[in-house]
């Protein structure tokens, strides 16, 4: 998407344009940007590693909660 150069602050308000929920694995993302009140719903996938095998059972997880999604509303997975 190219929003590696974003800074900490603006990442959400970028991301709330084009998507309902923002799925990270980055776990200061939540001390870094104003989620309560954004538009979008993020997502904390909690792994032991980023590696496919420690993230696939996190990822089954993310159908109901992409379903039902608040915005503002921080959720970890683990």
């Amino acid at each position: 998407m190219g929003w590696a150069s974003l800074s900490n602050g603006k990442l959400l308000s970028v991301a709330e344009k084009e998507f309902d929920v923002f799925i990270t694995s980055d776990k200061n993302l939540s001390f870094q940007q104003s989620i309560p009140s954004s538009s979008i719903q993020v997502v904390l996938l909690k792994a032991r590693t980023n590696t496919y095998e420690d993230l696939l059972p996190l990822v089954e997880k993310l159908p109901s909660l992409i379903k039902a999604h608040e915005p503002g509303k921080f959720l970890e997975i683990d």
